[in-house]
């Protein structure tokens, strides 16, 4: 599955670098993120974090065009510490002391969407394709204190399924609500037996997904 998608990225990106129709612009954007964690073993809360970059748009015609873009993106989940059983399987402190407090995930990415975009009406897209991501920042923190994950983190890349609206309220301001799912697992978690002996490794489902809300302006 994701290979498939970073082929669909690599195709539009192509189709981007080759576009005959006309430019719609750049718009410059920034918003806010509502994002956690899904599909995996830990129960997950939400984070509210942000993100700001640019877009470029072409038209091939007056009902399809494509789009691209590179987006800083600030992440995350957070994590429930009387629902995490053992704790001590899954984060740990430098110091060795207990983890007595929620675990608060943060992460930041370069994100590269690239999008296929419907015209619904002259004013209104609605837009899909992949998103390649770059992961750059990892921290974990419990009340304010830096806490580490056990087994390996999350994927340095990534690919996502991103899907949303574009609305232009005008020549200029431009609205956007787009929802972002990973296709990359998260990480590595293990189990450990009842004698205490057996240690197994798995890929945890872990998945972040994002719900972005965007306001831009178009040059």
């Amino acid at each position: 599955m994701k290979k498939c998608f970073l082929m669909m990225a690599v195709l539009l990106t192509a189709t981007l670098a080759n576009a005959q129709g006309h430019s719609m612009g750049c718009i410059v954007k920034g918003g806010v993120n509502f994002s956690n964690m899904v599909m995996g073993v830990m129960p997950h809360g939400m984070k509210v974090g942000g993100h700001v970059g640019a877009e470029w748009d072409y038209a091939f015609s007056s009902r399809f065009g494509v789009g691209g873009g590179l987006l800083l993106n600030f992440t995350g989940a957070k994590f429930a510490l009387d629902q995490i059983n053992p704790v001590g399987h899954y984060f740990q402190r430098d110091d060795g002391k207990p983890i007595e407090k929620d675990v608060d995930y943060s992460a930041i990415y370069f994100n590269i969407p690239v999008m296929a975009k419907f015209y619904i009406t002259p004013n209104l897209t609605f837009d899909l394709g992949p998103q390649l991501g770059i992961n750059v920042q990892n921290k974990f923190t419990s009340d304010g204190d830096k806490v580490k994950k056990v087994g390996r983190g999350l994927e340095t890349m990534g690919a996502d399924v991103v899907a949303g609206f574009t609305y232009f309220v005008n020549r200029r301001l431009v609205l956007q609500a787009r929802y972002n799912l990973s296709l990359t697992k998260s990480w590595n978690d293990y189990e450990i037996d009842d004698t205490g002996t057996q240690t197994t490794y798995f890929n945890s489902d872990d998945r972040l997904q994002t719900i972005q809300l965007s306001v831009g302006v178009r040059f």
